[in-house]
């Protein structure tokens, strides 16, 4: 199945350097720090320095004449978006809490796991005594990864990353190059590796040392805001809002409800991700498309709580109509999925091929998610997933269109009219090839998200996502 992707970005370096050396907030600092220093790494520069601004970094602070010693940099580098950030609530301080845990020894080697692990083993290596930083790039196939750096002697080992993932090879690989018994591996949960590990390697990482402080201890959310608190992800007032509620609730964003102050919480994103969010779904918000955000705090953004169930149908389409082109003209975009990719994955997923592939793609801002759990009354409440950790991406609008008319059970004629309607909105237009291309693609796309979250889920979510599957495979209607 394909559906993860690994989106990279290309930085300006010099005008990169100016931009972070404006940033006030620590956290952001650190990890817009921990992209440059990621790129440059991956890039072949070598240089203490480096590592140097990363712990700075770390600290809150880089003291002016540090980024003087950095010398001849390249004028571009691709850098990764470190998901964990962006999408799953990890966060540096909870790796700094799992540091201050550990055992005092009389130096460290701190090995972070590029990329996400460039900043996260600044973290932990701020919080340990008489610690050193490296950061490796672990190559290879994503499954049976290989680290090729040396690393040096140490009296004890600190690995840091996220993870482990579908098949912890990341974090196996560090550790086949490490020949000392003190070696700690730091991971952003308590469970074992995906079903892409394999027997031998589970067994392995159940007999590591690891540092982890979990979330939800570390976390509370009433600094969020006032009063009663619900985990909106946990089930029971999302489940009684929604019909039908979320095929896959594990993978929702972390979101807290405050029936008090009738506001929900969702994870927006840490530093300039979450400020982005902020600033769209307050553009979204004065167009009628969204909840009103209040606040973002330490990566949540604070929105109403809206409890309305859709109006009529027809005003229903008429706003996702309205919703899709208002995307495809304020949000210009680049990047995501090509129409060759997403013919390859509908390939591999669905086994659908000789598809008729567009010879042109124009992206935008896409939602990528028409859902109906994504939308309550004729607000939309989830966003920005066009940015996730997934092949996607930004889209031509046809990914929308065709995802609401399959999740919304379009008529021919329904659809006809939702379609001529983004078209006279946005000037555009969209033959029955190019969309039947875009809803092949769409429902390849979700049948191996779900047949991939099938074999990590639980046992009360899996038969909704055996639903989810056969109908996304055989092109029925939810």
């Amino acid at each position: 199945m394909i559906v993860y992707g690994d989106r990279r970005n290309v930085w300006n370096v010099p005008q990169e350097i100016e931009r972070i050396r404006g940033i006030v907030d620590p956290v952001t600092l650190l990890i817009e720090v921990g992209k440059l220093a990621q790129g440059l790494c991956d890039a072949g520069v070598d240089n203490a320095a480096i590592h140097a601004i990363l712990l700075a970094s770390a600290r809150g602070h880089i003291p002016v004449g540090l980024w003087g010693v950095l010398g001849d940099l390249p004028s571009e580098i691709e850098v990764t978006e470190p998901e964990g950030y962006a999408f799953y609530g990890v966060h540096p301080a909870l790796y700094v809490a799992a540091a201050k845990q550990l055992p005092r020894r009389k130096s460290w080697l701190v090995i972070g796991i590029r990329s996400i692990g460039t900043s996260l083993g600044a973290a932990v290596a701020s919080a340990l005594p008489n610690a050193r930083l490296m950061t490796v790039r672990p190559v290879g196939h994503p499954f049976d990864r290989v680290v090729l750096e040396d690393i040096p002697k140490a009296d004890a080992y600190a690995v840091v990353d996220e993870g482990p993932g579908l098949s912890g090879s990341s974090f196996a690989a560090v550790g086949a190059r490490l020949d000392s018994p003190d070696v700690w591996y730091f991971p952003s949960h308590r469970g074992d590796p995906g079903p892409q590990a394999g027997e031998d390697r589970i067994r392995w990482w159940r007999t590591r040392r690891k540092a982890y402080v979990d979330f939800e201890s570390w976390f509370d959310p009433h600094t969020l805001a006032p009063g009663r608190v619900e985990d909106w992800c946990a089930g029971r007032w999302r489940e009684r809002l929604f019909d039908p509620p979320p095929a896959y609730v594990q993978q929702e964003r972390r979101k807290y409800y405050f029936p008090d102050a009738n506001l929900v919480a969702r994870f927006a994103g840490l530093g300039m991700r979450g400020a982005e969010a902020l600033a769209k779904t307050k553009l979204l918000s004065e167009h009628g498309f969204t909840p009103a955000p209040r606040a973002l705090r330490n990566g949540f953004l604070l929105t109403e709580a809206v409890v309305d169930r859709p109006k009529s149908r027809e005003r229903m389409l008429d706003t996702i109509a309205r919703y899709i082109a208002f995307r495809t003209m304020q949000f210009p975009s680049s990047g995501g999925a090509s129409p060759r990719e997403l013919a390859d994955m509908a390939e591999a997923n669905l086994g659908a091929s000789n598809l008729d592939i567009p010879e042109q793609a124009f992206p935008v801002g896409t939602d990528n998610r028409m859902h109906r759990w994504e939308w309550l009354g004729l607000l939309k409440i989830d966003l920005d997933h066009n940015c996730g950790h997934d092949l996607i991406g930004c889209q031509d609008p046809a990914w929308d269109i065709a995802g609401a008319c399959f999740e919304w059970r379009a008529t021919p004629v329904e659809a006809r009219k939702m379609i001529t309607q983004v078209e006279q909105m946005t000037s555009r237009n969209w033959s029955p090839r190019v969309l039947r291309f875009y809803e092949t693609c769409y429902r390849a796309f979700w049948a191996g998200y779900y047949t991939m979250a099938l074999q990590t889920c639980d046992g009360d979510e899996a038969p909704r996502l055996r639903r989810a599957i056969e109908r996304y495979r055989e092109n029925r209607h939810p």
